[in-house]
């Protein structure tokens, strides 16, 4: 915990990225003034407390699905190569067990279709999950799900999927966070 004395005008900076301002100060209390980048959400602590206690949905309206309510507290914060601007994700579970997307909190219109990479076979041997997750930047001692993105495989003659196997999904299920990595 870090301990700071502020007057008005002056700023505190957390990660390089989100900046807080003292806007005035008086016997009710300080005003603050939050700038955080897309996809970081910036509530009182409060209100958090009281969605993690009620678990309450969010509301994405325009996704392929139509309108989805997500738990709140069943976010990902996870980076997917290519989407920069989306760093929230929940995973929504398809048909089976093994299936599901990959649903974006920050732009709706995204999700990626996968599955789970221990139900797929692949003729080459593929990293473990911890070395999986060593490998995503994550805490390789943790509870890991590995995620394949699925893509319709339009070389084949008949209708078939393909998974991308080179650039899995590493999540750790306790931390709620991950990481795609591309392997060689």
């Amino acid at each position: 915990m870090l301990l700071v004395s502020r007057r008005i005008g002056q700023r505190i900076v957390i990660g390089g990225n989100v900046e807080i301002t003292i806007v005035s100060s008086g016997k009710k209390g300080a005003r603050l003034a939050v700038v955080a980048p897309k996809g970081i959400a910036v509530i009182r602590g409060e209100t958090f407390d009281n969605v993690c206690k009620t678990n309450e949905t969010m509301r994405l309206q325009n996704t392929r699905f139509g309108e989805v309510d997500v738990a709140v507290t069943s976010q990902i914060q996870l980076e997917v190569l290519g989407f920069p601007g989306s760093k929230r994700y929940a995973l929504l579970e398809g048909s089976n067990a093994a299936t599901g997307w990959l649903q974006s909190l920050d732009e709706p219109e995204l999700a990626f279709p996968v599955i789970d990479a221990s139900r797929v076979h692949c003729d080459t041997e593929m990293p473990t999950t911890n070395e999986l997750a060593r490998l995503a930047g994550l805490n390789d001692a943790g509870t890991h799900v590995v995620l394949y993105v699925i893509a319709p495989n339009k070389d084949a003659d008949r209708k078939s999927l393909i998974v991308n196997a080179l650039a899995p999904i590493v999540i750790d299920v306790t931390e709620r966070r991950g990481a795609q990595t591309v392997l060689d």
